[in-house]
């Protein structure tokens, strides 16, 4: 059986210290900071608490923060490509805050969260407050719980164990002074040929770039109308292919100008009516009672027929020019963001 390690997360004197405020509340008095009130960086009271090792690892730790250096492993012993006995399934973890969600129930009491005092504890990807965690063979998606998405390697398989790269915390920024760059694929201008993935294996010239809110890719039934093709009652997929920008302004420009090929129509064929009626007015052998009825609709065709068609078609070219042409108050291209 592997020798498992226990270190103890944090060392004396910090886990003895007694809070600052228990001793103003006891009525003592501060000509200066006390070196240990955890103001201007100072060491804080800290619980008592064990991080369970494996034989493996190589830990750097202070306070609450760690460096794990071992094999891939989020979880207890038994778990990762480490518990399996992979070769080169090497890891490193940086962690702050482990299990730092647990006996979140205790808020409600007025105290902290957090594990309990003498807790032993291993890596918790869903409870340690933040965490950025590197391995040469791993699967994220299972370490991580995050859904499937089209083109996955071994979709529906975790067994394809890849390189990987992941940060988890309640927030993440990636901050660029001038540009940030998510790209996938292989390297362009690379000249040993096509670049290998991190097992030797054909990297695909553009992997996806999923993003998934809710963590949700699952297919919902929708109502889309009767004369949809593949019938009015369909299963859409949650997660879809993203709209490139300059393709959707094209497909647009093209529906505008049908419909305004169809108001040209219209307003042509009210103007050919009119010209029918009048001539019908005109005539001295005209019904007086049928002539009275062609003067009415003919006034009638004047503000709802040719003057709609003509504000309509005026309406329309502003609000292209102001959605679909650059300068536009509502341009609905992004100056700042691009996909592919």
């Amino acid at each position: 059986m592997a020798f498992i390690k226990e270190i103890s997360a944090f060392f004396s004197p910090n886990s003895g210290i007694e809070p600052l405020q228990d001793k103003i509340d006891r009525g003592e008095n501060f000509n200066s900071i006390p070196g240990d009130s955890g103001l201007l960086h100072s060491g804080t009271p800290r619980k008592n608490l064990t991080f369970r090792e494996a034989s493996n690892n190589s830990v750097i730790q202070h306070y609450g923060s760690y460096i794990v250096m071992g094999s891939d492993r989020l979880g207890h012993l038994g778990t990762g490509a480490g518990a399996s006995g992979y070769s080169n399934s090497d890891a490193i973890d940086m962690v702050v805050g482990r299990g730092a969600n647990l006996n979140s129930s205790a808020i409600n009491k007025g105290e902290p969260a957090g594990p309990p005092d003498g807790f032993i504890l291993g890596p918790l990807p869903t409870s340690d407050a933040a965490r950025i965690y590197i391995s040469s063979k791993t699967n994220l998606d299972k370490h991580f719980g995050i859904d499937q998405a089209p083109r996955d390697p071994h979709v529906g398989s975790n067994k394809h164990l890849l390189s990987g790269i992941a940060l988890k915390a309640d927030d993440v920024r990636m901050i660029a002074r001038n540009n940030i760059k998510i790209v996938t694929g292989r390297n362009q201008g690379y000249t040993g040929g096509k670049e290998k993935n991190s097992l030797g294996g054909d990297s695909p010239q553009a992997g996806t770039i999923s993003l998934i809110g809710g963590n949700y890719t699952d297919s919902m039934m929708n109502w889309v109308g009767l004369f949809q093709p593949g019938g009015p009652i369909q299963f859409t997929p949650y997660l879809q292919p993203a709209i490139k920008g300059h393709n959707l302004v094209m497909c647009l420009y093209s529906i505008y100008e049908y419909i305004d090929k169809v108001n040209a129509t219209l307003f042509n064929m009210s103007l050919n009516t009119m010209t029918t009626k009048a001539a019908a007015i005109a005539s001295p052998f005209a019904d007086p009672i049928s002539k009275f009825e062609k003067i009415r609709t003919a006034g009638l065709a004047v503000p709802f027929e040719l003057e709609a068609s003509y504000d309509a078609r005026a309406w329309a070219l502003q609000e292209k020019r102001k959605f679909l042409e650059y300068g536009g108050d509502t341009h609905i291209r992004s100056p700042n963001v691009y996909l592919t």
